[in-house]
């Protein structure tokens, strides 16, 4: 139990952004305010901003700059 609680407390929100996010993308597209190379590229751009966000927070902001807050 504990340890489907944890996948659900984990995976939900992210599931729920994936499907908000493709909603936005394709309905981006749909309405012709922009090309899909546009929304690859921001879908790019934007994985690419919350993985170095990810790596700085794991290993630059917890190890060095948090234990001195």
């Amino acid at each position: 139990y504990y340890l489907l609680r944890r996948w659900i407390k984990r995976w939900i929100p992210a599931i729920g952004a994936m499907v908000i996010a493709a909603g936005c993308s394709y309905s981006r597209v749909h309405l012709g305010y922009h090309t899909v190379n546009q929304v690859l590229v921001g879908t790019l751009v934007g994985s690419l901003m919350g993985v170095l966000y990810a790596l700085f927070y794991e290993g630059v902001y917890m190890e060095r700059i948090a234990p001195w807050v």
